[in-house]
């Protein structure tokens, strides 16, 4: 069900406003994508719109080798005037996308710390080091941002659900259950872990 909540949201684009910090120069990855075509000879084809919009993407001067080792270090002042543009457009959800994350993600996790003391609780923050660490920019951005523009629904709907259920016990004493969600790899997962 809550999988069937986020694909709606999705097609009926009514998803949070996001926003997505990259790495310095590779802000429009998500756009232009990979030069694969689903429908090879369709003359009309028209990409989809980005779910992160262009002006809402940002860029940090921060470079992170593969090798582990740190080319420049994060600029504080670009992240918090991040945040100033974010509180101003009413941003719901950030995806953190930064370069060689997957395999040494400090930068990454500098980044979300300082966002989480920044911005409000309501805002759902994504980072590419949590939702799939794996080499390749545009996939890894994508995941990303698709998790953080599903992000607030699924957590709205779980979170009602989650009380609903908890009201709904209430009426039994005896009643004594933990509220559990399938996860995609067909695990289960604590409510409060979503």
């Amino acid at each position: 069900m809550t999988l069937l909540r986020g694909l709606a949201s999705r097609r009926s684009e009514k998803g949070a406003r996001t926003a997505l910090i990259t790495t310095k120069g590779f802000r429009d990855v998500v756009e232009i994508g990979r030069p694969r075509v689903p429908t090879l000879y369709d003359l009309g084809y028209v990409k989809p719109t980005p779910l992160a919009l262009r002006r809402h993407r940002f860029e940090l001067s921060e470079r992170m080798l593969a090798d582990e080792s740190v080319d420049s270090a994060i600029d504080l002042s670009e992240r918090d005037a991040m945040v100033e543009v974010m509180l101003r457009d009413t941003i719901e959800a950030v995806a953190v996308c930064l370069l060689h994350s997957y395999i040494n993600p400090p930068h990454e996790i500098a980044v979300r710390e300082r966002l989480r003391e920044l911005l409000p609780d309501n805002i759902y923050i994504s980072c590419s080091c949590d939702v799939l660490p794996e080499i390749r920019e545009y996939k890894r951005t994508r995941t990303t941002v698709v998790n953080a523009y599903l992000g607030t629904v699924v957590r709205n709907y779980l979170g009602s659900l989650s009380l609903s259920l908890s009201l709904s016990l209430s009426l039994w004493p005896t009643a004594r259950c933990s509220h559990n969600v399938i996860a995609s790899n067909g695990g289960r997962v604590r409510l409060c872990y979503c």
